[in-house]
């Protein structure tokens, strides 16, 4: 659901900015996949190892603007397989 709302809007970052850190989107957004029923299983897997190499990256210093996007096209590869 959350991963719709993205798509829609015209600047991603706008709403990032208004959590308290990045990972605490990041967090939101794996809590939100979970409870999704048009994923399958190995999808979540995927995405939930996805997620953790962002989260990770971040915490490491990695942009927020490059890991939104990175995290943003790595959903679409996977909803597209």
């Amino acid at each position: 659901m959350i991963f719709f709302w993205l798509v829609r809007e015209m600047d991603f970052t706008q709403h990032v900015d208004g959590f308290k850190q990045f990972t605490d989107f990041i967090n939101q957004l794996h809590r939100a996949m979970y409870d999704t029923e048009f994923l399958e299983e190995i999808q979540k897997l995927e995405l939930t190892e996805m997620l953790a190499q962002v989260d990770f990256r971040l915490v490491e210093g990695g942009g927020e603007a490059l890991q939104l996007d990175a995290m943003c096209s790595n959903i679409c590869r996977l909803l597209s397989d």
